[in-house]
């Protein structure tokens, strides 16, 4: 049989468990552990996880990549009257910083100028309607 595996040498069958009766009792009490103290938490809440895997002698490797970066936006509208008409300027300033910001920036304008596109689009339509359904 192919996907039979013995991972433990002291195993008979590849049907065995490799963990010892303490090893797995240990291990059902930490999925309790984890699932009542810690699965819920907020991410600031991220020293108390880590107890939680020292009491349990976790080992911890590696360092924070930081990935996730932050977002900020900030968008303005000015209405005018111009020559017995309301004219309407909008801008929109973004900045996705981090790790992620410069995969992320591209995309970002990509999709912002696709929505300015589809905001100007709908404001033509809406007035437009609004115009042709005033004429006599």
């Amino acid at each position: 049989m192919p996907n039979e595996q013995i991972v433990n040498s002291d195993q008979t069958s590849a049907f065995e468990s490799p963990w010892s009766n303490g090893q797995r009792a240990l291990r059902s009490l930490w999925e309790f552990c984890w699932f009542v103290f810690c699965q819920w938490t907020p991410k600031p809440f991220n020293p108390w996880r880590l107890f939680w895997l020292r009491v349990f002698e976790a080992k911890i490797e590696g360092t924070p990549t930081g990935v996730v970066g932050r977002l900020s936006a900030r968008s303005f509208a000015r209405m005018a009257e111009e020559n017995g008409a309301t004219r309407v300027s909008y801008e929109i300033e973004a900045a996705l910083t981090g790790k992620l910001g410069s995969l992320g920036q591209p995309v970002l304008r990509a999709k912002m100028k696709e929505m300015e596109r589809q905001f100007a689009k709908r404001v033509r339509a809406a007035f437009g309607a609004a115009d042709s359904g005033s004429a006599p």
